[in-house]
């Protein structure tokens, strides 16, 4: 994946530290902007609702919506960009993507 300077800014979410930590340091590595860490949806949530904030590349793990509806939340919270899913071993991406969308790198964990 390259990352291109139409990206403004980054906000990573992953509850797990090795993972989230992981995540992190291969972000930094290919691309040198702002990049916001969140621990929780609720850190997150709050990060993306502030009107000025300028994240357009919010990477997440699927696994922190067990018991949310990503699609509903996503709408909820007015995000306008681009949404990429870390599953989990094992993990299918949600039904609301469509297929020809979806690239598979390789397993997290």
């Amino acid at each position: 994946m390259e990352l291109t300077s139409q990206i403004q800014s980054i906000i990573l979410l992953d509850s797990d530290d090795k993972s989230r930590s992981t995540a992190h340091k291969c972000i930094q590595y290919l691309w040198a902007g702002h990049i916001e860490v969140s621990k929780s949806i609720e850190e997150a949530q709050q990060k993306l609702s502030e009107s000025d904030h300028l994240f357009n590349l919010f990477i997440l793990s699927f696994s922190d919506f067990e018991d949310i509806d990503l699609a509903s939340w996503l709408l909820g919270i007015g995000f306008k960009g681009q949404v990429v899913l870390m599953l989990d071993k094992g993990e299918r991406a949600p039904s609301f993507i469509p297929c020809d969308l979806l690239k598979t790198c390789f397993p997290r964990r």
